[in-house]
């Protein structure tokens, strides 16, 4: 598989143009600006993790948020995957058509929530994170005509992560 793969998602551009730059390691983590002498070591730790170098691996299969939100959700992401987003929850038994979508709108979440830690100084749990990703869905739907049955299928599914607020 390739990133083509992405392209071919009904997914919004900004988040189809997200997830090409992490499969080409191209986001502006802190470790990529570090080693792009943007910002200083000091500056390039995880918002989180005292001490840990930001890279794409950490935050969105080591730092204890995205753990969390994996873990939630039933799924294995090594940090050898974070760069290959179609091979994320194969083994999940939902429908294949659209489970690149969906674990795209779980990392762009997940982005989204570092951005908000780091420049609006707002925590979002776990919890918050999937049930944007649930509210996106929704929002979403209306992208999928031909894929409909199957993506309700995994917003029905998710419904058991989701709280009410």
């Amino acid at each position: 598989m390739d990133v083509l793969k992405i392209w071919s998602t009904k997914l919004p551009t900004k988040v189809k143009f997200f997830a090409w730059l992490l499969s080409r390691g191209r986001l502006n983590t802190r470790a990529y600006l570090h080693y792009r002498n943007i910002k200083t070591l000091e500056e390039s730790w995880c918002e989180h993790c005292t001490g840990v170098m930001e890279t794409d691996a950490h935050i969105f299969s080591e730092c204890r948020r995205a753990r969390d939100v994996w873990a939630r959700l039933g799924f294995s992401v090594p940090s050898s995957l974070v760069q290959r987003p179609w091979d994320i929850g194969v083994s999940t038994p939902l429908p294949e058509n659209v489970r690149l979508d969906i674990v795209l709108l779980i990392l762009w979440h997940l982005w989204k929530s570092r951005n908000a830690a780091i420049f609006d100084h707002t925590d979002s749990s776990s919890q918050d994170i999937i049930n944007r990703v649930a509210k996106n869905i929704d929002s979403w739907m209306g992208r999928y005509k031909g894929n409909l049955p199957y993506i309700r299928e995994w917003r029905t599914w998710l419904d058991q992560f989701v709280t009410m607020s």
